[in-house]
């Protein structure tokens, strides 16, 4: 698939969209963050944060297949490699909060681009 990275964008998150709306994913997965970037050394890449329910059970954790959420973005056709990661649904709001924090702290000092 050779899109802009809006279109790509909306294909792979249609894709991943409809996994969840179908329980492919299954319902402890809360959201899925996307962010079509460049990986390490510059090849085209796929970030996906998969946000969990806080109170998953150990049991569902290892039972979650994320090679099948990498399966999904493969399917679109794009050339993006996957790259999967996982958060608790209150990390990623510390690190949002976190994420905040440094902005006002910084601009807070008065520290230019």
């Amino acid at each position: 698939m050779q899109l802009g990275t809006d279109a790509e964008f909306e294909v792979i998150a249609k894709a991943i969209r409809q996994a969840m709306e179908s329980g492919r994913i299954p319902p402890v997965v809360t959201d899925v963050l996307l962010t079509l970037d460049n990986d390490h050394v510059g090849d085209p890449a796929a970030f996906l944060m998969v946000l969990l329910k806080d109170d998953i059970s150990d049991e569902a954790f290892e039972s979650l297949d994320l090679f099948d959420l990498s399966e999904i973005v493969w399917e679109t056709g794009t050339e993006r490699f996957p790259f999967v990661s996982v958060r608790l649904n209150h990390e990623q709001e510390e690190a949002a909060q976190e994420e905040i924090r440094f902005r006002r702290s910084v601009k807070s000092t008065g520290a230019s681009a």
